[in-house]
């Protein structure tokens, strides 16, 4: 009888975590949580972080929060759309709202899909762009967001010296 098989338990097991895998997959892909309340640009200011350390912000002075802004000494719409032009050089992210000095844009990772939001500020006034990368789902992202900020610091210099 198959059942009785040495093999069989083992490729069961294999099997349901591959289904699961597919699952877990389709939901994140197909249904991402949606935009948190924390998103825009309020008050003159981006939100501070939540107690996750899911999180970065160049305005949250808790030290496993802050971030340093990125350096800026043109106009908001030009610092918005050298932003703009930045993101849309990474794969699977777009804009999803720019006006005046503010832009938000969502990061998809490659994967499962998983929603990371990041917004930026233009403060013309203090020659810095402000910025606030955080995961949607979840409790930790393994520095996930701080790496992408210091990427996008790195490569935003490389532009705005151009």
């Amino acid at each position: 009888m198959i059942i009785e098989h040495p093999l069989f338990m083992p490729i069961i097991m294999v099997v349901g975590v591959l289904v699961n895998f597919m699952l877990v997959l389709f939901i994140t892909r197909n249904f991402p949580p949606k935009k948190p309340a924390s998103i825009g640009f309020k008050a003159g200011s981006l939100s501070l972080c939540g107690n996750k350390p899911n999180c970065v912000c160049s305005i949250d002075i808790r030290p496993n929060h802050l971030i340093s802004p990125f350096n800026w000494e043109g106009s908001e719409s030009g610092g918005i759309t050298k932003i703009e032009a930045l993101v849309d050089s990474f794969p699977r992210t777009r804009v999803i709202s720019k006006s005046g000095n503010y832009l938000h844009a969502e990061f998809r990772t490659s994967i499962f899909g998983f929603v990371d939001d990041v917004e930026f500020l233009v403060d013309v006034d203090t020659k810095k762009i402000h910025i606030r990368s955080a995961s949607r789902l979840g409790y930790s992202d393994l520095g996930a967001n701080r790496s992408r900020v210091e990427k996008l610091r790195i490569l935003f210099t490389q532009i705005a010296e151009n």
